[in-house]
């Protein structure tokens, strides 16, 4: 009889784990697919990023038909550049 109950408490806790990490799964899911809707209606795009240090960057974004080139520091961003969106088969 003891047998039996400790191999029923077993069989149900890993059914209890396999369930738990289905309902992990399934909500992930969720997330990335919410996620990626809201990304797909955003009206800027960053296009690139590069890292200068620990606290500076520079981004490429794209507004528009526009691409902007801005310095990003602690300090705040600055506009360095505008560029207008081309065909970049030349490359």
């Amino acid at each position: 009889m003891d047998f039996l109950y400790t191999v029923f408490k077993a069989i149900s806790y890993l059914c209890i784990f396999f369930i738990v990490l289905y309902l992990v799964q399934l909500t992930s899911k969720y997330v990335i697919n919410k996620n990626n809707s809201m990304m797909k209606n955003r009206k800027i795009k960053i296009i690139e990023r590069l890292y200068l240090g620990k606290d500076k960057e520079i981004a490429l974004i794209k507004y528009k038909d526009k691409e902007y080139m801005i310095g990003i520091s602690t300090n705040g961003f600055c506009n360095i550049d505008i560029l207008n969106t081309e065909d970049d088969s030349n490359e």
